[in-house]
């Protein structure tokens, strides 16, 4: 047999016992190693594992806030990612139970169909929000979406994104989008503009929430649930809740920058976990107000905010 390809047979058993011998997860020179965040106490429609991973094929740290610290997949629904050195990301996920499925969607709106994990998410703005939803088999999420509501799934997970600034210049060259203030005809939050995830407890009797979200800047866009809100309208929205968890969506956008602003409204069903942080401004101390107003639709007697 010819000598060079003896020598190569060689090498291809080499690298082949070498293959049986080491574990799964151990370094090979041109690989990258992805390590994937594990919950073993996952409950039936829950993940035991969550992945995200950037087209370079490196894994992107989950947070417990924006620029927070690394956290690992729990019970928690709500994790932050800080978006790096490319445009986009892959999601790798299982969930606990026999047949269950999870799918990932761009929004928090009812009718949007969603896509099978692995599907290349593309960031197009410096803050977003992709949801995972988790499903008791394929069929549960068909009718869920033939009947135009995804989110009557198992579970929901929001998964923040955040790209940073190139630089420090354009930074301070970028006119924000912030709200200046947001209040909500019932439930209470510590609300901060550069804080952009809320929980919120609601009676079981409360059938409907009214938001008032005010930009910093009248000329911004905003959105409620996709839909725009204007001034002469006092920036002011109704949205119907279900009973359980509702995810309400508050959209700012100007010429520079957009933002999204996220409630996680919980009707007669407190949330298991405090209101979630992010990175916030440096000011130092917030003040509540009470305020009397009278709504076209009905009376309140406690707007909450805190400017």
């Amino acid at each position: 047999m010819h000598k060079k390809i003896k020598n190569i047979i060689a090498v291809t058993l080499i690298i082949g016992a070498f293959s049986c011998i080491l574990p799964a997860n151990s370094f090979i020179p041109g690989s990258i190693e992805a390590y994937a965040s594990t919950y073993e106490s996952a409950s039936e429609g829950e993940l035991s594992s969550l992945t995200i991973t950037r087209s370079t094929g490196s894994e992107i740290e989950l947070l417990d806030s924006y620029y927070g610290n690394e956290v690992s997949l729990s019970s928690k629904k709500d994790y932050y990612v800080e978006l790096t050195g490319t445009d986009g990301f892959e999601i790798s996920a299982d969930v606990k139970g026999s047949g269950y499925v999870v799918k990932q969607f761009t929004s928090a709106d009812k009718k949007e169909k969603g896509e099978d994990i692995g599907e290349y998410v593309k960031i197009n703005s410096s803050s977003e929000n992709i949801y995972l939803r988790t499903y008791e088999s394929e069929d549960a999420y068909k009718e869920a979406y033939d009947d135009d509501d995804v989110t009557d799934c198992e579970k929901t997970y929001v998964i923040h994104v955040k790209k940073p600034a190139v630089n420090s210049e354009e930074e301070e060259d970028t006119d924000h989008a912030y709200l200046k203030s947001m209040y909500l005809s019932d439930g209470d939050i510590d609300f901060l503009k550069s804080k952009y995830s809320y929980d919120v407890n609601v009676d079981e009797n409360v059938e409907e929430i009214i938001i008032r979200a005010t930009p910093e800047d009248g000329n911004d866009l905003v959105e409620i649930n996709g839909q725009s809100v204007e001034e002469d309208n006092n920036y002011e929205k109704t949205v119907s809740l279900d009973k359980g968890k509702n995810i309400i969506e508050v959209y700012v956008e100007n010429n520079d920058d957009k933002e999204t602003y996220t409630l996680n409204v919980y009707r007669g069903k407190p949330s298991t976990s405090t209101t979630s942080s992010t990175q916030t401004s440096t000011s130092s101390t917030t003040n509540t107000q009470n305020f009397n107003v009278q709504s076209d639709i009905k009376k309140f007697n406690a707007w909450q905010s805190v400017d």
